[in-house]
């Protein structure tokens, strides 16, 4: 038994009753279709021809091993450890037990906010997003569903707080202070505030990287600076060491 339906011009929604799932209940599928409507009631036909789909008793946690099982061998070692525990996680939470066919955008979203509420770190979350949105899009894929509610939740964005830029004369006091803690100090602080180097960058400095008077920081980073105590060189920050 079909149904088709012409939502709007060219556009076309066919409904096909498909049978009973194990516990007796109806079980329909739905696609969309653009076109005329015999490409509607051909799609009907092939739908009608087709086995009820296993996504009505298929759970996240079992399509996340199936997934697993598809995706893993072209993974690399790390990447296949990383998802793994990721998988685990999920499957450890209330939504690993939900069927698929009957997770909803909204309730994916109640799975972010409680996540959130939890003190779950935003890397952590959207890391989990991403295998779950992966592993729906592939049984959209095997046409286990429909469509992915997992690709329609929207990940929420906590507001940053811009970094703060510190005045010539906080600069000044800090290069003072400094000499109380190292000779090399305020050095390390006047390269850092003239180069915009890292920490990791000032450490790594050898003798090796003074050229002709000048020192070369970083040859991984192309910066182009005015000041007197900095000129443009070619692949990295070159600091001139003479004083003009």
């Amino acid at each position: 038994m079909a149904s088709i339906r012409e939502k709007r011009s060219g556009y076309w929604e066919v409904r096909v009753f498909v049978g009973y799932d194990d516990e007796g209940k109806p079980v329909q599928v739905s696609r969309a279709i653009r076109g005329g409507k015999r490409d509607a009631e051909r799609l009907a036909a092939q739908l009608s021809s087709r086995p009820a789909p296993r996504s009505t008793e298929l759970t996240v946690a079992e399509l996340l091993d199936e997934y697993m099982g598809h995706k893993g061998p072209s993974w690399s070692l790390s990447s296949r450890r990383d998802y793994a525990s990721r998988a685990e996680w999920i499957k450890a939470e209330e939504i690993g037990a939900k069927p698929v066919s009957r997770l909803s955008v909204a309730e994916v979203d109640r799975w972010h906010l409680r996540m959130h509420t939890a003190g779950v770190g935003e890397s952590q979350i959207r890391n989990l997003h991403t295998l779950l949105r992966a592993a729906f899009s592939q049984a959209v894929r095997w046409e286990l569903l429909p469509a992915n509610p997992v690709a329609s939740a929207k990940l929420r964005r906590r507001k940053k707080t811009p970094r703060g830029v510190m005045s010539v004369d906080e600069v000044a006091l800090a290069l003072t202070v400094a000499e109380q803690v190292h000779p090399f100090a305020p050095l390390a602080l006047r390269l850092a505030a003239v180069s915009g180097a890292r920490r990791s960058e000032l450490a790594g400095l050898r003798w090796d990287r003074v050229v002709d008077g000048r020192l070369i920081i970083d040859q991984a980073i192309t910066i182009d600076r005015t000041q007197r105590w900095a000129i443009r060189a070619v692949g990295g920050v070159a600091v001139d060491l003479r004083r003009r």
